[in-house]
């Protein structure tokens, strides 16, 4: 399929009334909800496409890599230290983002 959403909104309070509880609207009926690629209301509930998801963590992975190739060009122990750093960091938020939303 073409031109998919990278991002919709879920529309389960049109009229604004509150900060209800998702789990009570299921246990009445989901038939009001609706989505639009934009956001309409202020209680609109943002969703992102698994796909963009999967795309955003695989960057940081090959960026990660990158990284690591890096460390060994320099010769310099201050340089390794900030390409370590970088990388370190780069891994630990790649783990972070697969634990949050990448479902084996």
């Amino acid at each position: 399929m073409k031109n998919i959403p990278k991002v919709i909104y879920l529309q389960v309070d049109p009229e604004n009334e509150g900060d209800g509880d998702f789990n009570e609207l299921q246990k009445e009926s989901l038939n009001g909800i609706t989505w639009s690629a934009d956001k309409i209301n202020k209680n609109d509930i943002e969703y992102f496409s698994a796909a963009d998801i999967k795309q955003r963590y695989d960057w940081i992975v090959r960026v990660a890599g990158e990284y690591r190739k890096r460390i060994e060009e320099f010769p310099d122990s201050k340089a390794k230290e900030i390409w370590f750093y970088r990388m370190n960091g780069l891994n630990k938020a790649a783990k972070q983002f697969q634990n949050l939303f990448i479902k084996e």
